[in-house]
């Protein structure tokens, strides 16, 4: 059943890793604006697994990093490109590229901002799973099974980071509560292999015996607009779709201990 039929409130949701990251780059503010108010309004619970926590803080500043390679980068290429032209359109050029300092410094300016908006969310308007020996346990159990979210290779933060989740509402014991959401989009290790939007067998009891959902879009899961939710099945899944291509192939050029073998 589709998280789009839960009705009562809070919504619980735990998002996976990569959707934060997704809302640390910015690539639609919206999103992170709407959630943060559905949040903070009390509609909806964010609940953070602790392993996640530690691995956004530890990697906070990756973003801005990036982005900051990213402008230097651009700001070069053309540069570069100036040296080939005559000395009127070199100094069009140069007066454009002046342009483009000012507005990257308000680029990372925003880009900070945002990423202070997510870490407050995260410090002062979530709940914190601990990570719990059964859930430990559960995982341990799962990779030496060679079962979802390690039936594919050896993903023991994912799989940490779901049965951190399902522990703490298994020690709620609450029958009633039934309004869990699951969110990520890593459908290489949570995935039914044929169908993307399910939930991998080996994890459905899991999700069952404690009523929560599994949904792959934020969009849908927040119940934000109908044209959001097209825009990240258009474009963040394709992102993510080439990714974990990338990831295959690189996977499929090493050896059994990781060495290239092509």
């Amino acid at each position: 059943m589709s998280s789009l039929f839960i009705s009562e409130v809070p919504i619980y949701i735990i998002l996976d890793t990569n959707w934060l990251i997704y809302l640390s780059k910015g690539q639609h503010p919206y999103v992170l604006q709407k959630i943060r108010e559905k949040i903070i309004e009390g509609k909806f619970v964010l609940l953070v697994p602790e392993i996640i926590r530690a691995e956004y803080f530890q990697n906070e500043e990756k973003p801005i990093r990036q982005l900051e390679d990213l402008i230097e980068k651009e700001y070069d290429s053309v540069r570069a490109l100036s040296e080939h032209m005559n000395s009127n359109d070199k100094e069009i050029i140069l007066k454009l590229l002046n342009k483009y300092a000012e507005s990257s410094d308000k680029r990372l300016e925003i880009a900070r901002q945002r990423l202070e908006s997510i870490k407050e969310l995260i410090s002062m308007h979530s709940k914190l799973i601990p990570t719990s020996s059964n859930a430990r346990e559960l995982a341990i159990m799962h990779s030496l099974q060679k079962q979802a979210p390690m039936h594919k290779k050896n993903s023991f933060s994912d799989a940490l980071i779901f049965f951190s989740a399902y522990d703490y509402f298994v020690k709620k014991h609450d029958p009633a509560l039934k309004n869990i959401i699951f969110v990520t989009n890593n459908h290489e290790d949570f995935s039914d292999t044929k169908d993307k939007d399910v939930i991998h067998p080996d994890l459905k009891g899991y999700l069952d015996k404690i009523g929560m959902y599994y949904e792959r879009n934020i969009a849908r899961a927040f119940k934000l607009s109908k044209s959001i939710e097209q825009h990240i099945e258009k474009m963040v899944y394709k992102e993510w779709e080439d990714f974990f291509t990338h990831e295959n192939a690189k996977q499929a050029a090493l050896g059994p201990d990781g060495v290239g073998i092509i």
